[in-house]
C-alpha cells in the first residue's frame, strides 16, 4: 500500500499531458493483453461438393458472419493474371492461353502465400482440394478444422446446372431454373431484365460446362476424384456431411449451427507465421485445369 501511495504522489506531480499519455498507454496495453488472452485464430474450413451444389453461395453467406476469408484458388489465379505481374503473365502464356493444366505446386504455393497475409484469420477454401494429392499437399501448409461435403441430389444438380447463367462482363451468376424436385422448392435467381446483368448490363450466357451434354461428364469426373478426398479427411475425423434438402435460405441456419459445433470442438492452435517458400518455376508436371477453377 505504501509503495502504491508513493507512486500516486509521483504521478500527480507529473505534467497533465504526461499523465494523460501514460493513462492512454496503460489502457491500450490492458486492451491488447485482454485481446491476446481471449482471441483465437478463426476456423479453417474446406467446402467440398459437386459442381452446382452451392459451395460458393454458402461460403459467401457464412464467411462474414464467422469472420472468415472466402478463398477460391481460381480467383487467386485469375487475380494474379489480371495484375499483369511477371508471374501472372507466365501463368497466362504457359497455361491459360494454351489450355494446359496448372501445376499443383504452383497453386499450393500461391495459396500458402495468400493465407500468410492474415495468419490468424480463418478461412473457407471453396472447392479446393480437388484431388487427394492436393489434399495431402494442403496438409503441409495448414491445419484444417473441418471438411464439409455439400451433398445435393444429382437430379437436382442437373436441373440447377442447366439453369445457370453467367454475366460475360462481371461474372455474376444467375439461375433461370425453378427446382421442384425431391420435395425441394428452390426458386430461380433471375435478373431484373431478362438476359441482362443487374450490375453491369452485360449479356448473360450459359457456359459450355453447364450444357446438359457436358454436365454428366463433369459429375462423373467429380465422383471419381472426390471419394479419395473424402476418405482422406474421414481418416482424420475431419469430414462432415451437409445434406441439402431445402433452399439455401432454409438450409443456412443449419449450416451455421454446424459451424458453431465445429468451432466449439476445434482447439485451433496458433497459426504459423513463417513465410511460405518461393513460388516454383512453372516447369513441373501440371495437374490443375484453368477451365475448372
Amino acid at each position: 500500500f505504501g509503495e502504491l501511495h508513493i507512486l500516486n504522489l509521483f504521478l500527480h506531480r507529473l505534467p497533465m499531458a504526461t499523465r494523460i499519455l501514460l493513462s492512454n498507454a496503460s489502457q491500450i496495453l490492458r486492451r491488447s493483453s485482454t485481446f491476446a488472452s481471449y482471441s483465437k485464430p478463426g476456423l479453417k474450413l474446406v467446402f467440398l461438393g459437386a459442381p452446382g451444389a452451392g459451395k460458393g453461395t454458402y461460403a459467401s453467406r457464412v464467411a462474414g458472419k464467422f469472420g472468415l476469408n472466402h478463398v477460391s484458388t481460381g480467383d487467386l489465379i485469375r487475380a494474379e493474371i489480371q495484375s499483369r505481374s511477371i508471374f501472372g503473365m507466365e501463368l497466362k502464356e504457359k497455361f491459360y492461353d494454351q489450355g494446359r493444366l496448372i501445376p499443383d505446386d504452383v497453386v499450393i504455393n500461391m495459396l500458402a502465400r495468400h493465407l500468410s497475409i492474415s495468419p490468424h484469420k480463418g478461412y473457407i477454401l471453396d472447392g479446393f482440394p480437388r484431388t487427394v494429392q492436393q489434399a495431402i499437399a494442403l496438409d503441409r501448409i495448414t491445419d484444417i478444422d473441418a471438411a464439409i461435403l455439400f451433398d445435393l441430389d444429382e437430379e437436382v444438380l442437373l436441373t440447377k446446372l442447366s439453369g445457370r447463367r453467367v454475366c460475360g462482363g462481371c461474372g455474376t451468376t444467375y439461375n433461370v431454373a425453378h427446382v421442384r424436385l425431391q420435395g425441394m422448392d428452390m426458386p430461380p435467381i433471375l435478373p431484373k431484365v431478362e438476359g441482362k446483368c443487374d450490375n453491369c448490363n452485360s449479356d448473360l450466357a450459359q457456359r459450355d460446362d453447364d450444357k446438359p451434354e457436358t454436365i454428366s461428364k463433369r459429375l462423373a469426373i467429380y465422383h471419381q476424384q472426390i471419394q479419395p478426398i473424402l476418405n482422406h479427411y474421414d481418416s482424420h475425423n475431419l469430414l462432415h456431411h451437409f445434406v441439402i434438402t431445402k433452399s439455401t435460405a432454409q438450409m443456412l441456419p443449419h449450416l451455421e449451427t454446424l459451424l458453431h459445433v465445429i468451432e466449439r470442438a476445434s482447439p485451433r492452435p496458433q497459426a504459423p507465421t513463417q513465410a511460405p517458400s518461393p513460388l516454383p518455376h512453372l516447369g513441373v508436371e501440371p495437374s490443375f485445369l484453368p477451365a475448372q477453377i
